[in-house]
């Protein structure tokens, strides 16, 4: 490439890319010279993990935080962030077609730091399994309207809210909550708060885990008045905050 010209160098890396190790060598894509971001697999696999139950709220903000402190600031913010690819299952197909399932993946693949992309056919309802069952044809004409309306909610969200395409990301959990706030400033962040179960749940603060021990998660939280407030089973909540 040519210094000075407006090109970015995505890698496919499935693993931290920080500190992935192949044919017996460290690999340095992401310490200048290499590559500006990679695919970034490990948030997928966060996404689909906590939402199919397999690690709760606080398992998965530590993990965040984990790829969080590994990752340059720019290139997180680079990373190319799926929910499908056409080297993995179609992401309907991982969670047995359950569309609320998706609905909080696709709003999550929004509210998290990096860029979001979306694998052809996912917001149509297309399903299938491991290649080359996950290379079906688009289904036009027949398409998911349910779940496209849902797609195109969630990108008009990213799209329209500055806080999720550059806020700082902190994730944390309240209970079995997932939540993650992308700050600007105290007067202008977003959070997003999901309940991966089957259960109903009431927002208290007292639950609060902030990995930071600091105070600017709950200055945020209490900002929006949050503390009581119902979150249904699979369900998620998004409040934009700009004063």
């Amino acid at each position: 490439m040519k210094k000075g010209d407006r090109k970015v160098l995505i890698g496919e890396v499935w693993e931290d890319a920080t500190n992935k190790i192949a044919y017996g060598k460290r690999r340095h894509y992401l310490e200048g010279g290499m590559l500006h971001g990679v695919m970034n697999y490990p948030f997928r696999d966060l996404i689909i993990n906590l939402i199919n139950g397999k690690i709760n709220a606080r398992q998965a903000v530590r993990s965040f935080m984990t790829l969080k402190s590994n990752y340059p600031p720019e290139a997180l913010l680079a990373n190319m962030n799926n929910l499908g690819t056409h080297d993995t299952e179609r992401i309907l197909t991982v969670f047995h077609e359950s569309q609320r399932k998706l609905k909080l993946a696709v709003w999550l693949l929004m509210a998290l730091p990096g860029v979001p992309c979306i694998y052809y056919g996912d917001e149509a309802g297309v399903v299938g399994g491991k290649d080359p069952d996950n290379r079906s044809f688009y289904p036009w004409g027949k398409e998911n309207q349910q779940l496209k309306a849902v797609f195109q909610e969630a990108i008009h969200a990213r799209r329209s809210d500055p806080h999720l395409q550059n806020g700082a990301f902190y994730p944390f959990s309240i209970g079995p909550l997932f939540g993650c706030l992308r700050y600007v400033a105290m007067n202008q962040f977003t959070v997003f708060l999901v309940n991966p179960t089957s259960d109903p749940v009431n927002v208290n603060l007292e639950q609060l885990k902030d990995e930071t021990n600091g105070s600017l998660i709950r200055s945020c939280l209490l900002s929006l008045d949050l503390n009581g407030n119902r979150s249904e089973p699979m369900d998620y909540h998004y409040y934009p905050f700009d004063r």
